[in-house]
């Protein structure tokens, strides 16, 4: 989930709060970090910051139950590295990583980005994977096949994006998705 450290629209403890009204156990809050700055993505000090404000609240907010995950969303750069160093990843509990540039780039090199992403031992997760926006930028040019194989090897997850401006990823790739982990 995205707070108000970035684009999100709430505070870490009303999230949290929310989330204990609908009994959830867990909640991981995943920031974007700091190459977008479009939506003041969080650096090093500032991910430190939020990470120590986790803490306290699950520390302090025994009443809610809720165990709040730390983590972030990186940003995945044109040759495929990502926007924070290891050493910064380590910390988290979860670590997703994620396009938000370069979207025209060709299919082998739009494909070897994610799939390096997906070989960062700290990267557990891909975000929208696809970058689809509905009405407003196409997927990405992608070998979703390559994608789902190296999902399997590294013990990626794939998002599966439901939200109505992305459906990302689309029912084929899903159905395929499906098909190879039987």
């Amino acid at each position: 989930m995205h707070t108000n450290w970035t684009d999100g629209n709430n505070a870490v403890i009303e999230i949290a709060q929310s989330a204990g009204r609908l009994r959830l156990e867990y909640i991981a809050i995943t920031d974007h970090s700091k190459t977008l700055g479009i939506v003041g993505g969080l650096d090093k000090g500032r991910l430190e910051k939020q990470r120590k404000e986790i803490k306290r609240i699950n520390q302090t907010n025994s009443d809610n139950k809720v165990t709040i995950l730390t983590g972030v969303e990186v940003n995945i750069l044109k040759d495929g590295s990502l926007d924070l160093e290891n050493n910064i990843l380590k910390e988290f509990d979860v670590v997703g990583a994620a396009i938000h540039s370069h979207f025209s780039l060709p299919k082998n090199e739009q494909t070897k980005r994610i799939t390096s992403a997906m070989y960062n031992s700290h990267v557990e997760i891909i975000f929208h994977p696809t970058g689809r926006r509905i009405q407003q930028r196409q997927p990405l040019d992608l070998d979703i096949e390559k994608i789902i194989d190296a999902s399997k090897e590294t013990n990626t997850i794939l998002e599966v994006d439901a939200s109505p401006e992305r459906l990302d990823l689309q029912d084929e790739q899903l159905k395929n998705l499906h098909a190879i982990y039987l």
